[in-house]
């Protein structure tokens, strides 16, 4: 008897062992991609350690040969531990070559256990070819910061450690930035994550993205492994540049036309109906869809949305 209790315990150790393995929520995704480096962001079921393995065009491992950064951006204990307990993964490296193809594998290391993806061939990537300023008047990329905010789903509490990822038209890979990346102090800044809009390069030439007045940016706040609510999905509108180093706050559209495109069509019905029902508490609620702002999507808002339905721009 005592021999198969022990044995009972022996199977439950391995077994809760075999638990341990990290889980993606989220496949990684390449990010942040400059001339020198490049970033993947991923998501898991746990707190770990994320982690890249770099190959070379002829598939050798050149890892030590470049600098790595986990959680890049992200200063201090305090702040990684936003990001690494929402398992919010993220790496960097630095270092490559221009418009230079590499590829990549990712580790999720949590105590003894190493999840390792893709398990097949690694993924490939290629450095972007060269940065280019867009206003002379001023330092790289200053009149392309703009800040966004993201909150836990009571839309009052930061969700620091969050990750915002922000693709634009005609741009290779999206950028993005941590919840509480750059914040001073403690972190105490109302949720705000601070996106650089020059580390995006266009995908036909490798080179910078010039970006105009009006240009339409996706957010997704992916707001870690649901400790803080569900992935969320936003699109907002560039300002013209204002020639000033001021961080700049992208706009919404039309309080209907969810995605910014100029008409209230089946696209933002899809987007509206794949929020109704969800209110503020909720993982899934995104005050985007909120059209009366009671902090719930339901019959009321139908009657504000619907009367839209068919319009397009110019929206008096």
């Amino acid at each position: 008897m005592k021999r198969l209790v022990f044995a009972a315990l022996v199977l439950a150790g391995w077994c809760g062992a075999a638990q341990a393995m990290p889980v993606l929520v989220r496949e990684p995704v390449v990010c942040d991609v400059t001339p020198r480096g490049f970033s993947v962001a991923w998501v898991t079921d746990k707190a770990a350690e994320p982690s890249l393995t770099v190959y070379d065009a002829q598939g050798a491992d050149v890892t030590g040969l470049f600098t790595q950064t986990a959680f890049p951006g992200l200063s201090g204990s305090e702040a990684m531990g936003w990001a690494r307990s929402a398992g919010m993964m993220k790496a960097r490296v630095e270092g490559l070559a221009p418009n230079t193809v590499y590829s990549f594998k990712c580790k999720t290391v949590f105590g003894s256990e190493t999840l390792v993806w893709p398990e097949g061939a690694p993924v490939t990537v290629r450095t972007a070819g060269s940065a280019e300023v867009q206003d002379a008047a001023l330092a790289p990329g200053a009149n392309d910061l703009f800040h966004f905010q993201v909150f836990r789903p009571d839309m009052s509490t930061p969700a620091r450690g969050s990750l915002v990822l922000c693709q634009a038209p005609g741009a290779a890979h999206p950028v993005t930035a941590y919840v509480g990346d750059g914040s001073a102090g403690d972190g105490a800044e109302p949720g705000y994550v601070v996106l650089d809009l020059n580390n995006l390069y266009s995908a036909a030439t490798g080179k910078t993205l010039w970006l105009d007045a009006g240009l339409v940016l996706t957010l997704r706040a992916l707001r870690g492994n649901g400790a803080m609510g569900d992935e969320l999905l936003h699109y907002r509108k560039l300002d013209p540049q204002s020639h000033t180093a001021a961080l700049s706050t992208p706009k919404k559209g039309f309080f209907a036309d969810l995605n910014c495109d100029g008409a209230v069509n089946l696209l933002d019905a899809a987007l509206y109906t794949g929020g109704w029902g969800e209110s503020q508490g909720d993982a899934r609620y995104n005050p985007d869809y909120d059209m009366n702002g009671d902090h719930v999507v339901n019959q009321a808002d139908n009657g504000v949305f619907t009367p839209q339905y068919g319009r397009s721009e110019p929206f008096q």
